[in-house]
């Protein structure tokens, strides 16, 4: 669940600052991944699966994991909205206090805008 967890981790960081950047278009959040990209990133960090089918064997564990949430092909950590959320709340909270800085270098101060809303 860790590659999940890292995968709407670094999706959150994207969109909270994609939001917050003028003149930039906000990024949908995307915390998805598939089965073939979860075990190759596994793989990546040096674990072994057990059998000769690693997808297989990955997708079986994937969709009886609890806390991870499935559409189609792909899959996501359930706690994929709350890490958006904070990290927003943190992307904001700093951006804020950086205002200053962001004004100093010619750039309006972010404002907070968040989901479909922050399109508008």
């Amino acid at each position: 669940m860790h590659v999940l967890d890292a995968k709407a981790v670094d999706a959150a960081r994207e969109t909270a600052w994609s939001r917050l950047e003028p003149g930039s278009e906000p990024r949908d959040f995307a915390p998805w991944m598939s089965a073939e990209d979860i075990v190759a990133e596994l793989q990546r960090g040096g674990f072994r699966f057990s059998g000769q089918v690693p997808l297989r064997e990955g997708d079986a564990v994937l969709v009886n994991l609890k806390g991870v949430e499935k559409q189609g092909n792909l899959y996501k950590t359930r706690r994929a909205d709350a890490i958006l959320d904070k990290t927003t709340d943190f992307v904001t909270d700093h951006a804020r206090d950086m205002g200053s800085e962001w004004e100093r270098n010619g750039r309006a101060a972010p404002s907070r805008r968040r989901g479909a809303d922050a399109r508008e």
